[in-house]
């Protein structure tokens, strides 16, 4: 068998390998494939690059081998299999089709392009009577009090980057030291995901501004606040990677085409039934690319993560069906003056509600496959590699 010195790329290396390649997948998606008209051909010119980053992750994943993976190649294969199998790949497909981040940002020069396409980053998009209001007062903007601007969100990118990080170090801490039966287990592996991802998406965040100048929108905004699923999942819960299925699944079955024209139009009120087969269908493509992710990541299919998202599609379309029924009844309520509770006791009991609701699901579902991958071992593995050692006895 072939040893995997032989096969194993350098961490450094690999990053190195990996920067020149989402710089020629830019080159060739901007002046080649984005020359082409949507549709068909942008999808054939680009098929090549699809199919290179299916394979990419394949190249940091030892785990065939006789030794066990390095953590460098580790996290390195797992990354790539999220931003570039995943991430990327969805990017290209949307901009084939002229929507997404990526044709939404066609009048940016290359290097902000090829950032947004290489970082799993969400940019903040102007219209174009911003761009010509912006264009209009750039002159009047006090340079000295642009870069202060800028020097105060890198500050706070790099904040939230060090509380992530020492968040995720306590959570793997307790992850590595816990019984795996723990019942605190959903929380742990939940929240300890997000920081996780949070992570990631915040050093990202502060290349795209500090290198870039790309201001972008953070990925999670506080779910322990969320007020019910629609809010969760939609406004509060990892909303880069849902923005970045959105384009290729729901707005296509809402608008009822493939191809976004290149005029704006206004988006017409669609039918209940449309946006409901809408929303169960990206909850369905997200399942579907979380399965593949796992099996990239472990070699594992784990289906329980197909039916965590699957359900809830229809728990959605329900939630829905229920408060415009409710809407009435409330309004009549409130206009004959009847108590209700204050907001400083229903915005909790309604977070701590959904929470509770959504973390049972994942207990059943979406933990399981977690529980199997042996998270004990790479909590530990996490914190040797951070930190020098094992923090519990192995």
């Amino acid at each position: 068998m072939i040893s995997l010195e032989d096969w194993r790329m350098d961490t450094a290396v690999g990053i190195a390998g990996l920067i020149a390649y989402a710089f020629l997948a830019a080159v060739w998606l901007r002046f080649a494939v984005g020359r082409l008209p949507v549709g068909v051909a942008r999808i054939v010119a680009m098929s090549p690059l699809i199919a290179v980053n299916c394979i990419i992750p394949f190249m940091f994943d030892s785990s065939y081998l006789e030794q066990s993976w390095a953590f460098g190649s580790a996290a390195l294969h797992v990354a790539t299999a999220f931003v570039i199998m995943w991430l990327q790949n969805c990017k290209m497909l949307a901009f084939s089709l002229n929507r997404g981040f990526l044709a939404d940002i066609d009048t940016w020069s290359f290097w902000k392009f090829a950032a947004v396409l290489a970082l799993p980053i969400m940019p903040k998009i102007k219209n174009k009577e911003d761009e010509n209001l912006g264009a209009k007062l750039e002159e009047e903007v006090d340079p000295r009090a642009e870069r202060c601007s800028k020097l105060t969100d890198v500050l706070k990118y790099l904040g939230q980057l060090y509380f992530k990080l020492g968040m995720l170090l306590l959570f793997a801490y307790i992850i590595a030291r816990k019984d795996p039966s723990t019942p605190w287990r959903e929380p742990l592996y939940s929240y300890g995901l997000m920081y996780l991802l949070g992570v990631g998406f915040d050093g990202a965040q502060l290349i795209a501004l500090a290198i870039f100048d790309i201001e972008t929108i953070d990925s999670f905004n506080h779910p322990y606040l969320a007020q019910d699923l629609t809010d969760l999942w939609g406004k509060r819960w990892n909303i880069m990677t849902a923005a970045t299925l959105k384009p290729i699944s729901y707005d296509i079955i809402l608008e009822g085409r493939f191809v976004r024209p290149n005029i704006k139009e206004e988006r017409k009120n669609r039918a209940e039934w449309v946006r409901a087969v809408a929303t169960v269908f990206i909850f369905l493509l997200s399942g579907a690319f979380h399965i593949v992710f796992f099996w990239y990541a472990m070699h594992e299919w784990a289906w329980e993560w197909f039916l965590f998202f699957f359900i809830f599609g229809p728990l959605m379309i329900v939630e829905r069906v229920i408060k415009t029924a409710m809407a009435p009844f409330f309004k009549k309520r409130k206009e004959d003056g009847a108590a209700s509770l204050p907001g400083i006791i229903s915005f909790p009991l309604r977070a701590i509600i959904t929470n509770v609701f959504t973390l049972a699901i994942a207990g059943l579902l979406f933990c399981p496959p977690i529980h199997r991958s042996n998270i004990q071992y790479s909590a530990e593995s996490f914190h040797y590699a951070l930190l020098g050692r094992f923090i519990s006895d192995r």
